[in-house]
């Protein structure tokens, strides 16, 4: 390569490698990315006695909550399908409209990272309380 095409090269890759580590980290950071999952029930913030209550449960059964690109959200119970739900992402990001039939539920979140859910559950599970889902 002679050193005018090499430097052609260079002022051609470095615009493109920079609109892709932006796409990257944008597309990363999306919550309509980020909450595709499979996301199980680990542990619970709230009360010393719901927590102890909850991890208990925990220990015994595990719930779990995929959510898919195409709106549908499957419920596990157990390593096993459950129900299926469909749901929606608030625009503002900050919670998830579960709808099983004519139920509605919601997920208010708290945090949402490509490690880590926790969402106070409004309607079923242990409302008022901030359970922290892990990615599986």
């Amino acid at each position: 390569m002679g050193y005018l095409s090499g430097k052609i090269y260079i002022y051609v890759t470095k615009p493109i490698l920079g609109v892709l580590l932006i796409f990257v980290v944008g597309c990363s950071s999306n919550p309509k990315t980020i909450i595709l999952n499979r996301w199980k029930a680990t542990s619970v913030r709230g009360s010393e006695k719901e927590k102890e209550k909850w991890e208990k449960r925990f220990e015994k059964k595990s719930y779990e909550f995929e959510f898919k690109s195409d709106g549908r959200c499957l419920m596990y119970e157990n390593g096993n399908l459950e129900t299926e739900a469909k749901y929606t992402l608030a625009t503002d990001n900050k919670s998830i409209l579960i709808t099983l039939g004519n139920q509605s539920y919601t997920l208010q979140i708290i945090s949402l990272s490509k490690n880590k859910l926790e969402a106070v559950t409004k309607g079923f599970m242990a409302p008022r309380d901030t359970i922290v889902y892990l990615p599986q």
